[in-house]
This record gives structure tokens, C-alpha cells and sequence, in this order.
């Protein structure tokens, strides 16, 4: 998680949460994306985690900045499924699966500068 951690404080580029081409591009499909942005909101995507699984990436931003970064998991293709908690044990594969796409959707999201 201390990969993530850069991304919090970070402005989000309300341009580039529209961008859905860029978000499927690195695998993720959207689930709440708002637009615009309210001063407290989340933005949530999915990505394919196993068979029957989806993890889930939450940023809960307030005022334009990202404020906390969530991971979680819910069952596959069900976007209007609870995020639920993954095991202390489970966080490190999921992390090693799929941090570089994470990172990628959060450096696009909010550009460093």
C-alpha cells in the first residue's frame, strides 16, 4: 500500500476521470465516476480479480483531492454489489497482480505537478 500512498493529496484532473477510452485501456471499467465531482464524493472502478471476483479501487476525494485510497473486492461483473474487505493475507498477491495497473490509473487520474 505504501506504493498508493504518493496519490493521496494529489488533485484529481476532473478531464481525465471522462476519459473512459484511457480507463479501459488499462483493464478497469467504471463503476461510480462522477461528473462532475461534489466537494465529498467517490470514484470507484473494477477490474478482474479471479472467476468470481472483482478487485475494487475507491478514492474518496474531497474538494478536487484525493483524500484515502480503498481496495476491496466484489463479485464479478456486479457493479451494483458492497465492496467488502480483503483478508491481511490476500492484500500483497492482489498488490503484486495488479499495483503497476493501479499506479497507472491513479498517475492518470492525478498528474503529478
Amino acid at each position: 500500500m505504501e506504493r498508493l500512498r504518493p496519490f493521496v493529496g494529489r488533485i484529481v484532473d476532473a478531464a481525465r476521470l471522462a476519459d473512459r477510452a484511457a480507463l479501459e485501456a488499462l483493464g478497469f471499467r467504471p463503476r461510480w465516476i462522477p461528473e462532475p465531482l461534489d466537494d465529498f464524493d467517490e470514484i470507484e472502478v473494477a477490474i478482474g480479480l479471479d472467476d468470481t471476483r472483482d478487485l475494487l479501487v475507491t478514492a474518496a476525494v474531497e474538494n478536487a483531492v484525493v483524500a484515502r485510497i480503498l481496495l476491496g473486492w466484489g463479485p464479478a461483473g456486479d457493479d451494483d454489489a458492497d465492496r467488502r474487505g480483503f483478508e491481511a493475507d490476500e492484500i500483497p498477491g492482489v498488490l503484486e497482480a495488479h499495483g503497476e495497473a493501479i499506479v497507472a490509473l491513479l498517475e492518470m487520474w492525478c498528474p503529478a505537478g
